[in-house]
């Protein structure tokens, strides 16, 4: 494929990022990140970038982050770079373009015209998911890139046996960049038992694909075990709610029956309104889409393994955390999003079997997703003036008036870690997993917060009204943002606690 054309199908991509980037700027008075969450893989990252490990505060390793490849490739980024923003930025957008690439090579695996399969670039680097992630500081490009390349190399190697080692192993680093995509994975290497053959030689590619994955993923396992006594990072245990592990755990029949029978079809719905909501009118060409793909000749298992990804992935997603998989919670779904690119693309094709036809409906789908994405600008841009006039100026603030051995209790972990620069409790347990059990109290936080002593406390009264109604701490800040976009409140409240050390 000519690399002149290439580049310019994946420009637009490019512009949107820029622009997304000079809105916020300029909306929120300098350079920042749409979420407070950005902040802490920017905190793990600089303590992996200047030799203090995978630790967040304190010194002490913990295996707190869910994407930890990401946190790794945003440390070395900022290794070279010793600015945390700009390193995001070079490495999202990277992960972006590289992730439309391979939307291109995987729509090839159609067998489709050359000018056809182009169109994916654009489409898939102008979705608005894609456009956030890529200047967001989050690990959403790099999830999408790793299973869009997974996929890729492992679907065209057929019985090749080195390039599909190559795809099981892309397919395992998405799984570090987002767990999610454990499950395809898990689907693609279990699609080995379908193919034709003697069932010993497709014993042996699930057993290889499977193992690979599993030794890729492993690390993330063993260390979570080291840190944190638990195969998965806090994040998991502190975020996913009542899921089917939790009732396997504790015998619930009844919460089992409700993860399998109510949310994991429930997640498969808001899936199609996130399809919805980042493709417009277009998302409704997926259905025909994927009955051409998965009638396409030569190219009939490929259609039908993004097929099944797209419904078996959200449903698995249902099961293990409930109500996460909704349309403003799109950053868990972009490498699904990704996937319904080539699908979108190929599966046109081979429905029209008309180049020009088809190529004129991918182009429309571009074009308004592309207004999709132009719709997120001021939202992007109000959601970085909010975390920077919010947790951006707590943490500057903490900095600037805490003493230096203060242990501050945070419900918002991120900037006000990475500006504050002081240690850190975490009352809802991500970074600090001795405060998982208390989550399921009633009480929990004021409950955390007197069996731990911190000093102060930063917090959202209305997430702790037992805290902010306690007569034992005395508020002696708060900051306010107007016309909060994205924050979970608009009030964050410094307390002082009866056992701060004297300033």
């Amino acid at each position: 494929m000519p690399r002149g054309r290439l580049a310019l199908a994946l420009l637009p991509g490019l512009a949107f990022a820029v622009w997304y980037a000079l809105s916020a700027s300029r909306a929120a008075g300098g350079m920042g990140f749409p979420l407070d969450d950005s902040w802490i893989h920017a905190q793990f990252a600089r303590n992996l970038a200047t030799g203090h490990g995978f630790s967040y505060t304190g010194g002490r390793a913990v295996s707190g982050s869910t994407a930890p490849l990401w946190t790794v490739a945003l440390a070395a980024a900022y290794f070279i770079v010793r600015n945390m923003i700009a390193a995001a930025l070079i490495a999202g957008v990277a992960c972006q373009l590289t992730a439309g690439y391979y939307a291109v090579r995987l729509t090839q695996l159609f067998d489709v015209p050359r000018a056809v399969a182009l169109l994916a670039a654009p489409l898939a680097v102008v979705t608005p998911v894609m456009v956030w992630g890529a200047v967001s500081g989050m690990e959403v490009p790099l999830a999408a890139m790793l299973v869009l390349a997974g996929l890729y190399h492992y679907l065209r190697a057929g019985d090749a046996r080195g390039p599909r080692w190559i795809g099981a192993a892309l397919l395992g680093l998405a799984a570090l960049a987002r767990p999610e995509s454990l499950a395809i994975a898990a689907i693609v290497v279990g699609t080995e038992w379908l193919r034709p053959g003697p069932i010993g030689m497709r014993a042996l590619r699930f057993a290889e694909g499977s193992l690979i994955v599993a030794v890729v993923f492993a690390p993330l396992v063993l260390f979570s075990w080291y840190t944190i006594g638990h195969p998965l990072p806090t994040t998991f245990y502190a975020k996913s709610g009542p899921g089917i592990l939790q009732a396997l755990q504790t015998g619930d029949r009844a919460m089992l029956t409700r993860d399998v029978v109510v949310f994991g079809p429930a997640a498969v719905a808001n899936f199609g309104l996130i399809l919805l909501d980042q493709f417009g009118w277009s998302a409704w060409l997926l259905a025909a889409a994927a009955a051409g793909a998965v009638i396409a000749r030569g190219a009939r298992r490929v259609g039908l393994v993004l097929c099944a990804i797209l419904l078996l992935v959200p449903f698995a997603m249902g099961l293990t955390a409930p109500q996460r998989l909704k349309p403003d919670n799109v950053r868990y779904a972009a490498q699904l999003v990704a996937v319904a690119v080539p699908l979108l693309a190929g599966g046109l094709y081979h429905l029209l079997r008309r180049p020009a036809f088809a190529a004129a409906l991918i182009g429309m789908a571009a074009i308004f997703t592309a207004e999709r994405a132009v719709r997120g600008v001021d939202t992007y841009a109000g959601s970085v003036r909010t975390i920077q006039q919010l947790q951006v100026l707590a943490g500057r603030w903490v900095a600037a008036t805490l003493p230096a051995e203060a242990i501050v209790a945070v419900n918002d972990v991120g900037a006000i870690a990475y500006f504050g620069n002081r240690r850190i409790l975490d009352l809802e347990g991500l970074v600090s997993p001795e405060v998982l059990p208390y989550r399921r109290l009633r009480d929990r936080g004021l409950k955390t917060v007197t069996d731990f002593r911190p000093d102060y406390l930063v917090i959202f009264p209305h997430w702790y009204p037992d805290i902010a109604a306690s007569p034992m701490f005395v508020e002696v800040r708060r900051i306010r943002v107007a016309d909060n976009v994205i924050s979970a409140g608009d009030t964050l409240v410094v307390y002082r606690t009866p056992w701060a050390r004297a300033p």
